[in-house]
């Protein structure tokens, strides 16, 4: 006799992690954070944060972290896992933040090549660098601002999700941009 079976195949999706939002903390200060979202797979996830080897949280964000490394596992139900790895830098206190609101950076998404365009009341030189998702710092230039204006060119860097800081002034923002291919 011969048994025939059948098999069902669910179509897989991956896990994905987004970087939302990432706050470096003032140099010495536990006030960094790392805000992440999770898609894809079953959603029912379990998060683990490491530093220097060791389990540092079990959340889904990291609030109130000093500057370092961090490396976040997601496992979903399945025990299917994704990875992705954090750094956040300490900020001097003397830079003092200001509102993103007056920055424009078009277009955004881009191929690469962006225009970053100032508030009104910004004069002098501005230094900007660029960190990839996981914190490391990619691209770093001081330039003058000509009509209000900076092209930034990110070419060379592979498409996804970056953050630039502004620095102008004393005071920085950050922003984020998504270079696409």
């Amino acid at each position: 006799t011969t048994s025939a079976s059948t098999w069902v195949f669910e179509d897989l999706v991956l896990l994905d992690i987004e970087t939302v939002q990432i706050t470096h903390p003032t140099i010495g200060q536990s006030n960094g954070s790392i805000d992440i979202n999770v898609s894809g797979s079953n959603p029912s996830f379990t998060y683990a944060w490491y530093t220097n080897l060791e389990l540092f949280a079990e959340t889904e964000d990291l609030v109130d972290v000093l500057a370092g490394t961090y490396q976040l596992i997601v496992t979903d139900s399945y025990g299917c896992t994704a990875e992705m790895w954090f750094t956040l830098t300490g900020i001097s206190a003397s830079h003092e933040a200001f509102s993103n609101a007056g920055w424009l950076i078009s277009p955004n998404p881009s191929s690469g090549k962006f225009q970053l365009q100032a508030p009104a009341h910004t004069q002098g030189a501005v230094q900007w660098k660029v960190h990839d998702s996981r914190g490391k710092l990619v691209v770093e230039q001081t330039g003058a601002l000509l009509n209000k204006s900076i092209e930034i060119d990110l070419g060379a860097v592979p498409a996804g999700v970056y953050f630039l800081e502004i620095q102008s002034g004393g005071k920085s923002a950050w922003e984020r941009v998504v270079v696409q291919r």
